[in-house]
């Protein structure tokens, strides 16, 4: 990877400081050298994190502006945007006071990344997890002493997610530790003092019953806008956002409403769907094995017919969600590698429904996965797992670690369409269920936008999923436990989706005769569509290729 120009000589040195500060930062990055240790994220460590973006940023600032022509404009612009949303989420919203769902997640996710990620025949992996799971009580002790001013909806959550985390410490250990007879008397006292510790978590989730808990998880106008700015890199107003919401429920309600005709000329589309769910739910599955087939059926028909190319050494896994992520996944949910692993291996998490569920709930929440064939183009194949695989490849760390969300989730949304548009999933039924997806996603922006600016609550938003969209109670409430912790994210579906097809249309106008594998080859060389890709349409971005070697420069697919 180059290191030599002035902005990623500054990214490199930033985040080895920021992995040092929190190492299970270095290991989600791919970086095996942090793997056995753990932070203690004190006020003070937060402080310090602060200090450092505000400085960094400075750095940045000093440097002089590159051509706009350049990638080195690109790493500029992806490195400025990770720190402004950074310094955002540490200063303006502050959820480590507010959200006792974070460190878990971050506690749980630091075993169970290991687990899964790296090779746990070897003893050395199960050294460092012993040595995480040692440093769990100490983590946990200091994200609870932190959280001054608790929201609801989160300490609901966090109760759901710390049991989770006890049954899988509980399961997993004990059979790594199998895996290693030097280590096991280690690592189940490690494991114990783990569990201890998430059970002291839990009775201090219990204990807040007696005091007066926050309803707000708000940021306010003023933060939402900015994050629209920084981080998306739209030119929209929250009031503009809301209206093109608005438009866009009334469009996609209208198509619904004429194709429903098409399919049952008696029945409106709520009820159509209803059915074809109920009758999915009433049938005998094998969930996880009907996934994989969809998953590794759409990756070969896609290589065939020459959609796109896939990244070199992309494999991926489908497996079941673990116990403690699954108040945060109602159905289906990705897990990308690292830009820095040396296996680009993802993870797609299906939530299939305990047994234990009573039946009338099993069966609605089997019925959540019907269309899940959409589902896996979105996850896995053309979407997250290709792109972010293709994404982990750039030749520079500043654009590896770009977050643009924008892009993200807009081309997954668009792949939902594409396999509408290539006749994969081309019946009338299918076509409604996709159009239902982008239904409930123009409610999503609606919803991130009116809820934290503090226009509707948080029940008001769960009975419009319920109502306008046909979502159960549980999978109305997990949306809302992610929407209220990610601000700004759960407009950025259909909005980067919008975003993705004008660049098509922009594209297609600059090379007429272009192939859609070329124009997605082009697309997924960037982590961007309007602060990157639109700027690449330009004349002189002919000379960025040229200098780079063409797209397998840029890390892209060439």
């Amino acid at each position: 990877m180059d290191q030599g120009s002035p902005v990623d000589k500054i990214a490199h040195a930033y985040y080895r400081r920021e992995w040092l500060r929190r190492p299970s930062n270095g290991s989600r990055a791919g970086l095996v050298e942090y793997d056995d240790r753990l932070e203690v994220p004190t006020a003070d460590l937060i402080a310090d994190e602060i200090a450092d973006l505000s400085a960094t940023r400075q750095e940045l600032d000093n440097l002089s502006e590159p051509a706009s022509d350049t990638t080195l404009w690109l790493d500029r612009q992806a490195f400025a945007a990770h720190l402004e949303l950074e310094h955002l989420g540490l200063v303006d919203i502050q959820h480590w006071r507010t959200n006792p769902v974070e460190p878990l997640e971050t506690a749980l996710g630091a075993i169970f990344g290991l687990l899964m990620r790296r090779d746990v025949s070897k003893p050395e992996t199960a050294e460092a997890i012993r040595r995480r799971l040692l440093a769990m009580p100490a983590f946990l002790d200091a994200t609870r002493h932190r959280i001054e001013q608790p929201v609801q909806i989160w300490v609901v959550a966090a109760r759901s997610t710390g049991h989770g985390a006890v049954d899988f410490l509980r399961e997993a250990i004990p059979e790594l530790a199998r895996s290693h007879p030097k280590l096991q008397t280690g690592l189940g006292q490690a494991a114990d003092a783990a569990i201890h510790s998430l059970a002291a978590y839990n009775q201090w989730l219990d204990s807040l019953d007696g005091r007066p808990l926050s309803d707000d998880p708000a940021v306010g106008e003023q933060v939402l806008g900015q994050i629209v700015r920084t981080s998306h890199g739209l030119p929209y107003t929250l009031e503009e956002i809301d209206e093109i919401a608005g438009r866009e429920i009334e469009r996609i309600t209208r198509e619904m409403a004429e194709l429903a005709r098409t399919v049952d000329s008696d029945r409106p589309w709520m009820q159509i769907l209803e059915d074809h769910r109920q009758q999915f739910a009433a049938r005998p599955h094998d969930l996880i094995n009907e996934y994989r087939a969809s998953t590794f059926g759409l990756r070969d028909r896609l290589v065939a017919d020459g959609v796109l190319d896939l990244p070199p050494g992309e494999t991926l896994e489908v497996i079941s969600t673990p116990n403690f992520l699954r108040p945060l996944i109602p159905s289906a949910a990705y897990s990308s590698p690292g830009p820095l692993d040396a296996i680009q291996r993802g993870i797609y998490y299906v939530s299939d429904p305990p047994p234990s569920l009573p039946p009338d709930e099993f069966r609605a929440n089997l019925g959540q996965h019907f269309g899940f064939e959409s589902t896996c183009a979105h996850e896995a194949y053309p979407g997250h797992h290709v792109q972010l695989c293709w994404a982990n490849q750039a030749t520079s760390l500043a654009r590896q670690m770009a977050h643009h969300i924008i892009f993200m989730e807009g081309w997954t949304v668009y792949c939902e369409q594409l396999m509408v548009e290539l006749g994969y999933l081309a019946t009338p039924l299918w076509e409604l269920d996709c159009l239902h997806s982008q239904l409930w996603r123009a409610h999503r922006i609606r919803i991130d936008v009116r809820l934290h600016t503090r226009r509707v609550s948080i029940r008001e938003a769960i009975d419009t999923l319920i109502r306008e969209v046909g979502f159960t109670e549980r999978r109305a409430q997990a949306e809302l436990n992610w929407y209220t912790q990610q601000p700004g994210t759960p407009m950025s579906y259909l909005l980067g989706r919008h975003e993705t097809l004008g660049l098509r249309e922009l594209y297609r106008s600059r090379h007429p005769g272009c192939t859609l594998r070329e124009f997605h080859n082009w697309l997924l060389s960037f982590r961007g569509p309007r602060r990157v890709g639109r700027f690449a349409l330009r004349e002189e971005f002919q000379q960025i290729l040229a200098r780079a070697g063409g797209l397998a420069g840029l890390g892209g697919p060439a």
